[in-house]
């Protein structure tokens, strides 16, 4: 092998090297525009309120930390169909229906509350018309009516 042999393989090969790398920067460039996130304060969501039992709701619909009233067990996000859920463990026993309370800011949110009374707990689900955001709380009592 000749001098301009090598030198001609050498250059193939970093003619190749500056290629693939070019492909993959282009393939790495990031977005110039954000990827939209769901905003559950939307919703307004301030506190829930299970017979004298109040649970207060932060700005992005997840219960306060300090909050004594209740312990989150669970949570999941469906980003598909912009919806937040957490399962709360409230302790006491499971109240009637008409005394679940949901306190927005806004007056056009729409809570719909399904009950399961086999496993003692409700799913309160809250949405607002012309938003995709919605958030369930899936609330389970502790301790079972001795009626």
């Amino acid at each position: 092998m000749n001098i301009i042999e090598i030198i001609n393989s050498c250059f193939m090969k970093i003619k190749n090297f500056l290629f693939i790398l070019l492909v993959l920067l282009i393939s790495c460039k990031d977005e110039d525009s954000p990827v939209a996130s769901d905003d559950f304060a939307v919703l307004g969501i301030e506190n829930i309120t299970i017979d004298q039992t109040v649970i207060t709701i932060g700005a992005s619909g997840l219960p306060e930390k300090d909050n004594e009233a209740c312990v989150i067990v669970g949570f999941s996000y469906n980003e598909n169909s912009s919806t937040r859920s957490y399962d709360l463990a409230v302790w006491g026993t499971m109240p009637e229906e008409e005394t679940i309370n949901v306190k927005s800011k806004y007056d056009d949110i729409s809570t719909k509350i399904e009950k399961n009374v086999d496993s003692a707990f409700y799913n309160i689900i809250i949405s607002r018309k012309g938003f995709s955001e919605k958030l369930v709380y899936k609330i389970a009592f502790t301790q079972i009516s001795r009626d």
